[in-house]
């Protein structure tokens, strides 16, 4: 294990592991690389975070690691764990722990163990249940004592026992993405499991759910991800409102990625105003976000006139000015019509962003009356510079000379 690490980390995350032996010597305990880390090396990928796992018989394992590696806490949780920093290198670490959980949904109970094979039993998947020694003596010694090596090379995504996703719900959400992320399947059980459990999606917190969806939205294979959670029914556990328009798996797959307004509210177009209301509550959105999802059928009444040859780029600004960004990207995500979609396009990376060259003071400097017409006439001079009748400062002072010696 050590002569893969060696051939998989970065040079950076190469030289914080050499400190760990020493640290863990001078603060009382036992270091493991575990999980996703672990997870990725042996896929012959670099992994781009550290996840430690410590134990120890002092009275803070993590806290002693980390002054030991002469680092700073950069986070910290009731659970146990830590973001540490050390040179400009980031990792997490976690106190080896048990976890028990009193109803499906709730947060767990947790209690501290010094056996780091306890703590890999209370993962989500096999191919997270495996870790690496970072301790003098043993350095590089490999753990998997559930076969997460053997599911990894089977590619397979397995949960631990057959209550796993009852006990964390969330789980069915991470299930999905590292399936989609790694071009894993589920395995037979783990899906039967899935499938009895959605239920439980209800239990979990919108709070919760909002992360792991957002966390989701960041993945570079999004559309396949996007595709297996419907095939699963996985969207709609999570909210009647969300189902995966004709098309946009495609789109995510050729694209960049959306922001995470602008998916929600693809996911939730075909949805009427009351289940998008709905699902703003159940996500707990913040303003913008909820604005986002709601904007999207105010976008969708003005389709129409965004179809029209003659539809000019000041009317499309004024269509879609005062919509959520997030709705507008939406639509262009998912409408058919291509014009459609490049006239969206064109509002959020152009429009959005032009400005007269001149503003207020240079506008009354050319006798505009201080007040309202400021305003009137800065307005008109932006949807001039949408339509391309004025390009310069130049056309601008021309174009405000024209209007004033036009007016009675």
């Amino acid at each position: 294990m050590a002569t893969v690490l060696d051939r998989h980390l970065s040079q950076e995350h190469r030289a914080f592991l050499e400190r760990i032996p020493d640290a863990a010597v001078r603060s009382g305990v036992k270091v493991h690389l575990v999980g996703g880390s672990v997870r990725d090396v042996l896929l012959g990928r670099t992994p781009t975070d550290l996840d430690l796992a410590v134990s120890g018989e002092v009275d803070d394992p993590v806290m002693s690691l980390i002054h030991a590696l002469g680092g700073m806490v950069t986070a910290e949780s009731q659970f146990g764990t830590a973001r540490g920093e050390v040179e400009g290198v980031e990792f997490d670490v976690a106190r080896t722990r048990r976890e028990k959980y009193g109803r499906p949904g709730a947060l767990p109970q947790v209690t501290f163990t010094d056996c780091i094979e306890e703590d890999l039993t209370r993962r989500d998947f096999t191919i997270h249940a495996i870790a690496a020694s970072l301790n003098r003596g043993d350095a590089g010694a490999f753990l998997d004592p559930l076969g997460g090596r053997r599911d990894l090379a089977a590619g397979r995504v397995r949960v631990l026992h057959p209550l796993s996703f009852e006990d964390d719900p969330t789980r069915i959400l991470r299930a999905v993405r590292y399936a989609g992320r790694l071009g894993f399947e589920i395995e037979g059980e783990t899906a039967r499991l899935l499938a009895e459990s959605l239920r439980w999606l209800d239990s979990v917190s919108g709070d919760r759910i909002r992360s792991e969806l957002e966390r989701t939205a960041a993945e570079e294979c999004l559309g396949d991800i996007l595709e297996l959670a419907t095939s699963l029914g996985v969207l709609r556990a999570v909210h009647p409102a969300l189902s995966l328009p004709d098309g946009l798996a495609a789109r995510l797959r050729e694209g960049p990625a959306p922001s995470f307004p602008g998916l929600l509210a693809a996911l939730a177009v075909s949805a009427g105003d009351t289940a998008r209301d709905s699902l703003v509550r159940r996500l707990n959105l913040a303003h913008g976000h909820a604005r986002a999802v709601r904007d999207v059928g105010k976008v969708r009444s003005r389709l129409a006139a965004l179809r029209r040859d003659s539809a000019s780029a000041s009317e499309t600004y004024g269509l879609l000015e005062d919509a959520h960004p997030g709705a507008v990207e939406a639509w262009g995500l998912v409408h058919e019509d291509n014009r459609v979609r490049c006239r969206l396009a064109d509002y959020l990376h152009r429009m959005r962003g032009l400005r007269p060259i001149l503003d207020g003071r240079g506008v009354m400097a050319l006798g505009v009356e201080e007040g309202p017409a400021v305003g009137e006439m800065l307005r008109a001079l932006l949807m001039a510079r949408l339509d391309g009748a004025v390009t310069s400062r130049e056309d601008e002072e021309r174009f405000i000379r024209r209007r004033l010696e036009s007016r009675p």
